[in-house]
């Protein structure tokens, strides 16, 4: 199974090391990791990743060669870079003969419907070589159908852990009579954080205690901070940077409302589902994965990407209004049990009994 490297940000790292265990711990497979994919989350050059794309490329090879597998499971993106980083082990996987199946965390529509002949090219060698190929939600199955092969397309979903209370401190206390919403992402403009900041003064002018915490870094830090700044917002925004993974959940308990406001091709958002575990009710984007699974005014609000007004409408109602949250938090607890890791488990088992040949032992 290709897997991210530790320590690296985002959900992947998350929880694909449940999957892992629960393999590890059933009999009749036998399961070998290798790392896959960019090795931190700096900017890397091109002939860095040319580089860690042969010298993993490689590896893998000898991966094949060497534990001999039955299932090849590989995590990944389907964007522009990574289609170019996958197709080798596709082509791979075909001439040798590897049942491979890719599970997709988040997918460019444009990539999908693109017409250019090049990518088009691409992602047919891409799923030359897979037998199955895993999306997180029925929108982006039925994208993909409408293009490729359906047979190949299944939805498969991320385990999420129970909380666990053992969290790193955080740099950050909440003050009396204060009301928190929470933002976490990487600092990229696609992540949307300039719809906060600009319904930002609308919430404030009716709920004068809102303080927003924005937990991050990126490359839009600086300008999403300079926007703080001209629009007035400097005492009503903790600013509390990068936060590691093991320190999430201690920031979450700590706030009234998690919003969420990415543009990205998400795939199964694990800040947002780290919210929703952690008891708070949720304003997000239509994401595929939300629109798959959220009802509006029962697991969250929705709210149309840079709406702003819209945003802060449904902030206002959110803080105002404990019968919505309250109805959010009730019925986002049975949501979740769908996502343990002994149901996930279970159907990745069915998944790989369907890529075989009837075996007893797999390994992957």
């Amino acid at each position: 199974m290709g897997i991210p490297v530790p320590g690296r940000a985002g959900g992947p790292p998350t929880h694909l090391p449940f999957l892992v265990e629960y393999f590890e711990r059933h009999p009749g497979f036998s399961i070998r990791t290798f790392y896959y994919g960019r090795t931190s989350d700096k900017d890397e050059n091109m002939l860095y990743k040319l580089v860690n794309t042969i010298s993993t490329l490689l590896r893998f090879m000898i991966h094949l060669g060497t534990f001999r597998p039955d299932i090849v499971h590989i995590n990944t993106a389907f964007d522009k870079m990574s289609l170019m980083r996958d197709v080798p082990f596709s082509l791979v996987c075909l001439l040798t003969r590897q049942r491979l199946l890719f599970k997709l965390h988040g997918s460019l529509s444009e990539l999908i419907f693109t017409r250019n002949r090049f990518y088009g090219f691409m992602i047919r060698l891409l799923f030359s070589g897979a037998k199955k190929v895993g999306v997180l939600s029925q929108i982006e199955k039925e994208e993909f159908a409408s293009r490729f092969t359906p047979s190949k397309m299944i939805v498969v979903k991320n385990i999420v852990s129970p909380l666990t209370g053992k969290t790193r401190p955080i740099n950050f206390s909440r003050q009396p009579g204060k009301t928190y919403g929470i933002w976490i992402s990487r600092l990229v403009k696609e992540k949307g954080i300039d719809d906060i900041l600009n319904a930002l003064p609308l919430i404030l002018h009716h709920i004068p205690d809102f303080v927003l915490v924005v937990a991050g870094d990126g490359p839009y830090l600086e300008e999403a901070q300079t926007r703080a700044r001209e629009l007035g917002l400097t005492g009503h925004i903790d600013w509390v940077g990068k936060i590691e993974n093991t320190s999430v959940e201690a920031l979450l308990k700590s706030a009234d409302i998690y919003i969420f406001t990415s543009y990205f091709p998400e795939g199964m958002p694990m800040s947002l589902i780290e919210a929703v575990k952690c008891g708070l009710p949720v304003i997000t984007t239509r994401i595929r994965f939300a629109q798959d699974h959220f009802k509006d005014g029962v697991n969250c609000l929705f709210y149309d990407k840079t709406d702003h007004n819209a945003l802060s409408e449904k902030i206002i109602r959110l803080v105002s209004d404990p019968v919505v949250r309250n109805r959010m938090i009730v019925s986002n607890k049975g949501f979740l049990s769908q996502f343990s890791q002994e149901v996930v488990g279970k159907e990745f088992e069915s998944i790989y009994a369907s890529m075989m040949d009837n075996k007893q032992r797999v390994q992957v």
